[in-house]
């Protein structure tokens, strides 16, 4: 279980499996985590980079998920690159991996298998995340937004269920924050204005 863990400086790998966070994990639980820096691998031999975990799949007996966790950090390799995960589902495995309540922003660089949030997703779901409009999008079930919508505060009002009350996970500071953070001021919505 990996939970309010954060990377702001760059991480940089000649193989496989790197990630702002973590490089590879099976069965885990990633949970309020972020990078900011650049991942980079190599552009021509780097596989499975991604702006919090290289790599992440369940096991025989349990199943993985990445929870509010976010990137904004550039991500570069060779195949495999995503802004969340590289490569998620990988194994022959009976249990999946879930994204759900996140999202990335950062640039997304490689050859095949590229993913705003999660470059190959061969068994598992992606919900309730977001992505940069215009960014390349190989997996199903996250939404487009765009820099100004990132801005605004609406996607951290959308990651917080649409509501300002109770326990709040994603807060920003509005004209100051591009995006939503785990620290800043309550974002509320004007119903009356939009």
């Amino acid at each position: 279980e990996i939970t309010g863990s954060g990377n702001r400086g760059a991480v940089t790998g000649g193989s496989d499996y790197i990630g702002g966070v973590a490089g590879v994990c099976s069965g885990a639980a990633i949970t309020r985590s972020f990078n900011t820096g650049a991942v980079t691998g190599s552009a021509d031999k780097s596989d499975a980079v991604g702006g919090v975990v290289g790599a992440i799949d369940g096991t025989n007996t349990a199943a993985s998920a990445v929870t509010s966790c976010y990137n904004t950090g550039a991500v570069t390799g060779r195949s495999w690159v995503g802004g969340l995960a590289g490569l998620s589902g990988y194994q022959k495995t009976p249990q999946a991996v879930s994204f759900s309540n996140s999202y990335s922003t950062g640039a997304v660089t490689g050859s095949s298998l590229v993913g705003a949030v999660v470059g190959s997703l061969s068994k598992g779901t992606v919900t309730g995340s977001y992505y940069l409009s215009g960014a390349q999008n190989s997996v199903s079930g996250a939404t487009a937004a765009t820099a100004e919508q990132f801005a605004s505060g609406e996607i951290a009002y959308q990651l917080n269920g649409s509501t300002s009350e109770g326990e709040l996970i994603w807060k920003q500071n509005i004209g100051t924050d591009a995006s939503p953070r785990f620290e800043g001021a309550v974002v509320y919505c004007d119903s009356e204005n939009g």
